[in-house]
This record gives C-alpha cells, sequence and structure tokens, in this order.
C-alpha cells in the first residue's frame, strides 16, 4: 500500500519538509534551496488538506470571522 505524504503546515515554502529535517533539497520550482518558511495562505491551506485527508471538515474547525454572540441574560430562577 503507497503511503500518502501531507505537507507539513509550518514545512518548507518549497517542498514541505519540516526544517529539522530538510537540509539542502531539490526542486523543480526552486531548484536547490535550504528551508524557508511558508506563507501564512500556505499555512492554511495545508492544515485545511490535512482535516480533509483525515476526514474532518475544515469549515467546522477553522473559524475566520469573529463571533458577535448576544450577551447571556445570567441564570433563570
Amino acid at each position: 500500500m503507497a503511503e500518502q505524504v501531507v505537507a507539513q503546515p509550518n514545512g518548507c515554502r518549497w517542498c514541505g519538509l519540516a526544517q529539522r529535517d530538510h537540509f539542502q533539497r531539490w526542486t523543480p520550482a526552486a531548484g536547490w534551496h535550504g528551508w524557508t518558511p511558508p506563507t501564512q495562505e500556505q499555512i492554511k491551506q495545508r492544515m485545511k488538506g490535512r482535516r480533509t485527508w483525515r476526514g474532518q471538515s475544515a469549515s467546522l474547525v477553522i473559524i475566520d470571522e469573529a463571533m458577535n454572540w448576544p450577551p447571556s441574560e445570567g441564570p433563570t430562577t
């Protein structure tokens, strides 16, 4: 059975590998490169991808907007 690889959310911008395991790598997009931090958008997309791969809905986990909850009226007696 083939193992599916999912990029680490904080992995390299170009190849997705974790910083501690990276050293020098080669990719068609970046050529030989050292570990480069991912963009915020890459982190977000990788996290959503991992949740989808695990069978969870990313929309249920990530809240992009602040919620304006109504004030509670306190306990009723």
